[in-house]
């Protein structure tokens, strides 16, 4: 938590004895996360708003704050019972494809970095740890709004701080290559949420 990237290169350098395994870490900070926060989805506690105009149509939005956003022309706040069982289905369809994100980071990182670390297992492990910082991370995130909103720039320092500890390079070729990598990290957080809506959706209609 306090020594970013420092977990990551023992492992790169065989010294993994004494540290609980990459996965085994991940999937308990996941756990983590499942147990404590109940208003909020994946590493950054995505909080989704329902809809209903006059025909009873949906309309869907991911927002950190559900209560204070501008409702849509023509539509209304979807009953608490309906926003429940729509945010149960949401948090269900997440939680299966919240995997997947520790993949496509490796395979960003290792398109950014493979001149310097050409092995993808070493950038996976990187994500599995990075991951689990984040999720740990959003357990704060998920007790207030404006823990939420200073999350964001605390995990991407972090993730500076990591890299910059595993390749050696300077500030500024560390914060060039960190700012793409980390925002491909907030698309596919963002593509993962719609597609989990979109698998919500489906799951409610049959």
């Amino acid at each position: 938590m306090f020594e970013p990237g420092r977990l990551t290169k023992e492992y790169w350098e065989g010294r993994v004895a004494s540290w609980i395994r990459p996965l085994r870490i991940f999937l308990t900070a996941v756990a983590l996360n499942l147990l404590v926060v109940h208003h909020g989805v994946g590493p950054m506690n995505f909080r989704i708003r329902v809809d209903l105009d006059a025909q009873g149509d949906r309309n869907v939005s991911i927002t950190p704050d559900p209560d204070s956003k501008a409702l849509k022309a023509g539509f209304r706040p979807a009953p608490k019972a309906e926003s429940a069982a729509y945010f149960a289905a949401f948090r269900k369809a997440y939680t299966s494809v919240r995997y997947i994100s520790a993949v496509l980071f490796a395979a960003a990182s290792w398109l950014i970095y493979r001149r310097r670390q050409p092995y993808f297992v070493n950038h996976l492990i990187l994500g599995l740890h990075y991951y689990s910082f984040w999720y740990v991370s959003s357990l704060l995130g998920g007790m207030h709004v404006l823990a939420a909103q200073l999350m964001v720039p605390a995990i991407f320092a972090y993730l500076l701080l990591a890299l910059k500890r595993l390749y050696g390079e300077s500030r500024w070729r560390t914060f060039a290559k960190g700012v793409p990598l980390f925002g491909a990290l907030l698309a596919v957080e963002l593509a993962l949420a719609i597609g989990a809506i979109n698998l919500a959706e489906r799951g409610l209609v049959h």
